[in-house]
Formats: structure tokens, C-alpha cells, sequence
């Protein structure tokens, strides 16, 4: 499979969500919910990703486990996501939701990286201020 582009709304918008959530098992089902509702192949990979990656900024030990014992989980169902990726349709959001993922994603830093921000990501955040412009237009 190609590389998965990360720069999906409904994905974002879901991931800012959990990121605030404070409970860890409820943060995971959220994002299970958001699976199970888009079984995609590339929404299962950006999933998968959010695993590995969420709990190395813990060092309880038993949230750790938690993301591992659900990475395990995922991928004995791997199977199970085969619909295609949908469209971005940013217009389905709020404006306080596009807000929130406007203010996660342009915070963001790469210079560890690359020499700046990748394409995607400036496309993400021009397509995303644009709608934010459009409410307030509207």
C-alpha cells in the first residue's frame, strides 16, 4: 500500500477529539468508533499509526499497555477494512471543530525533519483556513 496521507479531515477531526479527551480508554474507543464507522484501508493505517506513536509520550506503564494491547487487537482484524478512504468535506464540520484541528495542525513542526512543512500539510491547512474563511463570511 502507498503512503498514507494523515491530512484527512474526518481522521483529524476525530484524532484532536481524542487528544483531549483526559480518560485514555475512552480516547481509544473514540477512535475505534471512528474505524469501525470508516473501515477503510488507509483510515486503519493512520489508526495503527496513532497506536505506535500515542503512548510514547506516557510513562505509566499501564497506559502504554493500553495502547499496545489495541494495536494487537487492530491487527487481528485487519481483514476486516477494505471500503475506500472518503473525500475530505470539510463543510460537514463545525466551525469550533475545524477550529480545533486548525490550531493542533498548525502548530506542528517539522524542521526535525525536513528543511520545512510538507506540501500535504500546507494544502491541509490553506483548504482548512479557507472554509474557516468561508464562515465567516457566511
Amino acid at each position: 500500500m502507498a503512503r498514507v496521507n494523515k491530512y484527512n479531515i474526518h481522521w483529524q477531526v476525530v484524532r484532536v477529539a481524542a487528544k483531549n479527551e483526559k480518560d485514555i480508554e475512552k480516547r481509544i474507543d473514540q477512535v475505534f468508533e471512528f474505524l469501525m464507522a470508516n473501515k477503510s484501508k488507509e483510515n486503519f493505517e493512520r489508526v495503527k499509526k496513532w497506536l505506535r506513536m500515542s503512548p510514547l509520550g506516557f510513562k505509566d506503564q499501564q497506559k502504554k499497555q493500553l495502547y499496545g494491547e489495541s494495536l494487537r487487537y487492530l491487527t487481528s482484524i485487519e481483514s476486516m477494512f477494505t471500503q475506500t478512504d472518503r473525500q475530505c468535506d470539510f463543510t460537514q464540520y463545525t466551525k469550533q471543530q475545524l477550529q480545533a484541528v486548525y490550531k493542533d495542525i498548525a502548530k506542528r513542526k517539522y524542521t526535525f525533519q525536513s528543511k520545512g512543512a510538507p506540501k500535504s500539510h500546507n494544502a491541509f491547512i490553506d483548504k482548512l483556513t479557507q472554509c474557516l474563511d468561508n464562515y465567516d463570511t457566511n
